[in-house]
C-alpha cells in the first residue's frame, strides 16, 4: 500500500518508516499535520499513520480536514496517540478515524491491521466492478420488465448497506472491540438480502432468457455467499478473542454427523474433479461436544482440502481411541493437493495467514479458517496438527475428547 506517516517524533518516525518499509510499503512523510495535508492532496496515498499530537494541524484535525473532502475513496486513517486509546475513540471516530494505535507502536499488531486494511480495500473494488457490470449489462439489454428493474435498484441500495456494514466490522474488529461480536444480526441482514435477491433475479433473468444477465447475477450471488462466509469468520475470530464463544454441549451421533457433511462438500469434490474416501465405522458411536463446532471445524478442513486440490484424493479419517481411561475421537483430513513447506506450516495457523500472496489471489478466502479451527479445537479442550509436504498434500488431524468437560 501507499502509505502517509504524518508524526513529528523523529525516533518515532524513523522506527515507523522503517518498519513499514519492511512489510514493503510505499511511504511518504510529513513533520506535522499541514504539510500532511499537502502531501495527501500530492500522492493520494491510500492510508494515514497520524500523531494525535503535532504542531501546526494535530492528527485529529487533519482527519477532519480530508473527511471534508469530497471523494470516491477516502484513506484508511490510524491515529497514534500516548493516551487512553478508549477514552480517546469516541473524539477519533467524530473525526472520522478508522482506527488506532497506542505508543510505543507494537510492529506485529501495525502489520495485522495494514493486513485487515488491505483486504477491506480488494472486496471494495471487486463490489464496485460488480456494480459497473450490473448496470452496464441493464443498460445493453434494456430491459422492458418493471418489475426486474425496480429489483435492480433495491439491490443497489442493499449493496451500500452492506458497505456501511463492513467499514463497521473494519472498524471494531481493528480496535479490538468486543462491539463487533454482537454485530452478527446487523452484518448479516443485508448480506442475506442480497443473496436472496440476486438468486430471485437471476430466475427472472433466466425466464427472461437475458443469459449474460444471469451470468453476472449469479457471479453476485456467489460474490455474496463469500463475503457472507468472511463475515461470519471475522465474527468468529472475534467472539474467540473477547472470549464471548460459547458450546452448547450435547450428545450427537458422530457418524452422522460425518454423513451429513459428506453430503455437503460432494459439489465442491465434483467441482475439482477430485475422489472422496471416507473410513468412518458405525463402532464410533457418539460423542458430547458442540456438534455445530465440530461440524465447522470438519468443514473447514474438507473445504480447504477441496480449494488445494485438483484431480487428486481426500480421504476423511475418523477413529476412537483411549488414553489413560478417556476416550478420544480422532478425525483426519488428507488431501493430494498444493502442499507446504515446513516454514508455512508453522504460520498457516495464524489470523489472515496463506501460505504466500499468490496463493491468495489464486484461492481467495480471508485466512482466518484454521486460525478459528484451531481455537475451536483448544476451547473443546483438544487441538489440531498439521503434516505437509509441498507438491505432495497435507493431513490434518483434530483430536477432540469424546466427551467435553467445559467447567
Amino acid at each position: 500500500m501507499r502509505i502517509l506517516i504524518a508524526e513529528d517524533e523523529a525516533v518515532a518516525r524513523k522506527q515507523l518508516h522503517s518498519a513499514l518499509l519492511a512489510m514493503g510499503h510505499e511511504v511518504f512523510i510529513a513533520f506535522d499535520g499541514k504539510k500532511a495535508l499537502q502531501v495527501y492532496h500530492q500522492e493520494q496515498p491510500d492510508a494515514i499513520i497520524a500523531d494525535w499530537i503535532m504542531p501546526e494541524m494535530d492528527g485529529i484535525e487533519l482527519c477532519r480536514k480530508i473527511r471534508e473532502l469530497q471523494s470516491e475513496q477516502y484513506p484508511f486513517v490510524i491515529i497514534v496517540t500516548c493516551n487512553d486509546i478508549k477514552k480517546s475513540r469516541k473524539v477519533g471516530y467524530d473525526a472520522g478515524a478508522d482506527d488506532f494505535l497506542a505508543k510505543p507502536i507494537d510492529k506485529l499488531e501495525l502489520q495485522v491491521r495494514l493486513r485487515a486494511c488491505e483486504r477491506i480495500m480488494v472486496l471494495q473494488q471487486e463490489e464496485k466492478k460488480l456494480h459497473h457490470k450490473l448496470f452496464k449489462a441493464l443498460d445493453e439489454s434494456q430491459l422492458t420488465n418493471h418489475h426486474l428493474k425496480n429489483a435492480m435498484v433495491e439491490l443497489w441500495n442493499t449493496q451500500e448497506q452492506l458497505q456501511n456494514a463492513l467499514q463497521e466490522v473494519k472498524q471494531a474488529t481493528q480496535a479490538k472491540s468486543i462491539f463487533l461480536a454482537n454485530m452478527s444480526h446487523e452484518l448479516r441482514t443485508p448480506l442475506n438480502a442480497i443473496i436472496g435477491f440476486s438468486e430471485m433475479l437471476t430466475e427472472d433473468a433466466q425466464e427472461l432468457e437475458l443469459y449474460d444477465m444471469s451470468q453476472d447475477l449469479t457471479k453476485i450471488h456467489q460474490a455474496g455467499k463469500q463475503l457472507l462466509q468472511m463475515i461470519n469468520d471475522i465474527l468468529d475470530i472475534s467472539r474467540l478473542d473477547a472470549d464471548k464463544m460459547t458450546l452448547k454441549i450435547e450428545q450427537f451421533s458422530i457418524f452422522a454427523l460425518i454423513q451429513d457433511i459428506i453430503a455437503s462438500i460432494q459439489p465442491m469434490v465434483q467441482q475439482h474433479n477430485n475422489t472422496l474416501e471416507v473410513n468412518c465405522a458405525d463402532a464410533l458411536a457418539s460423542m458430547n461436544a458442540d456438534s455445530h463446532r465440530v461440524r465447522q471445524i470438519l468443514s473447514n478442513l474438507m473445504s480447504n482440502a477441496c480449494k488445494f486440490t485438483e484431480k487428486g484424493v481426500i480421504r476423511l479419517t475418523a477413529i476412537r481411541k483411549t488414553f489413560n481411561g478417556k476416550d478420544w475421537i480422532y478425525f483426519q483430513v488428507s488431501d493430494t493437493g498444493i502442499g507446504m513447506t515446513m516454514e508455512q506450516t508453522e504460520q498457516i495457523f495464524n489470523a489472515f495467514a496463506q501460505v504466500d500472496s499468490s496463493t491468495t489471489r489464486k484461492y481467495g478466502g480471508t485466512g482466518l479458517g484454521l486460525t478459528i479451527t484451531k481455537r475451536l479445537c483448544e476451547i473443546m479442550n483438544g487441538d489440531i496438527c498439521v503434516q505437509s509436504t509441498l507438491g505432495e498434500g497435507s493431513t490434518f488431524t483434530v483430536a477432540l475428547p469424546a466427551d467435553i468437560d467445559i467447567e
